[in-house]
């Protein structure tokens, strides 16, 4: 019987993919929903002739999967992007509010994401996934607190018990709500506009792809074609966002739509700040659609483009379609 409720997820990368033993938590978060969980039809059945009914079945392939949503904070989300991007640079003192260290996270050519373990409470024992990989990213901004999404591929699950609520490494600092979230577009603060906004890293990974003689379970995940874009809805009051999408202010250009760029700013206060650059980026969709005499609102379609970002060095120049600049006073997120 049940006697608690107690839900978590707990997440450490890996030194390697799908290492044993399991690393420990290096933090947890408090989750607001969970679908990562064992996979289905993981059987062989043999579709023979002896009569009408299954009679022969074997073990077939096997790799959990499922998403954790839960409320980002300044100290935690960064694990995350590194996960889903893979690029990483870290510099001490580097960050511009007294104190912080500085985190770059940019996306990389990589086949081969890192890969981390993820501990999910679920009442009555710890579910333990490793050779995970974030196939999939997403930030959403809307009202109350600002959430992410991990979409997750594992090599494998098995059973652990529970972490008492003490032994819980969860994060010191405010998970981040809507009011502290801006939006700037070609340097313009339009978050007055903004009324909600969407952020997703698709990396269109396939744990299939991984399949090998010799075992059920994936050797590796890889992934393939990345993909970023936005979702903004928007409060209609000008013609800015159609000159963009049509590239002309009276109609569709024969010269295709006007490129732009656009950061979200995730300001924790004196714990830090979180900003997310997109340097090109151009509308593939803008639905402006009246009804009734509700407020007419638009929805745009935002595709994120390869661009050169040059870090904070100064020097190195990376070819990315989204960087991330993350300030905190969290320690270089490396294993340990």
């Amino acid at each position: 019987m049940v006697s608690r409720i107690l839900r978590y997820v707990g997440f450490a990368e890996e030194t390697e993919y799908n290492v044993d033993p399991v690393p420990e938590a290096e933090f947890h978060v408090d989750i607001s929903e969970a679908s990562l969980d064992v996979p289905s039809e993981t059987q062989i059945m043999f579709d023979g002739s002896i009569g009408r009914g299954q009679r022969l079945h074997r073990p077939g392939f096997y790799s959990p999967e499922g998403d954790v949503t839960y409320a980002i904070d300044i100290s935690t989300i960064g694990w995350l992007f590194k996960w889903a991007l893979g690029g990483y640079v870290f510099t001490a003192d580097g960050g511009e509010g007294t104190g912080h260290n500085l985190h770059e996270l940019y996306a990389v050519d990589d086949v081969y994401l890192p890969t981390f373990a993820t501990r999910l409470g679920k009442d009555v024992f710890e579910h333990v996934f490793s050779g995970c990989v974030a196939n999939e990213i997403e930030l959403e901004v809307s009202d109350e607190f600002a959430q992410a999404t991990v979409s997750i591929l594992s090599a494998k699950d098995a059973r652990n018990d529970l972490e008492d609520v003490a032994d819980l490494k969860l994060p010191d600092e405010f998970p981040l709500a809507f009011h502290e979230v801006t939006m700037n577009r070609n340097d313009i603060d339009v978050s007055a506009s903004v009324r909600e906004v969407t952020l997703t890293v698709d990396n269109t990974a396939e744990a299939e792809q991984g399949r090998g003689l010799g075992s059920r379970y994936p050797y590796r995940i890889p992934a393939n074609a990345r993909n970023v874009t936005l979702e903004v809805t928007l409060f209609f009051n000008s013609m800015d966002d159609f000159e963009l999408f049509w590239g002309d202010a009276d109609g569709p250009s024969d010269e295709g739509t006007t490129e732009f760029d656009m950061d979200l700013t995730f300001d924790a206060g004196d714990d830090g700040k979180l900003v997310v650059e997109f340097p090109r980026a151009i509308y593939t969709g803008l639905e402006t659609q009246p009804s009734g005499r509700d407020e007419i609102q638009q929805v745009g379609s935002v595709q994120a483009l390869l661009a050169d970002v040059t870090l904070d060095d100064g020097e190195t120049i990376v070819n990315t379609d989204i960087y991330a600049r993350l300030e905190n006073d969290g320690d270089e997120m490396v294993v340990v």
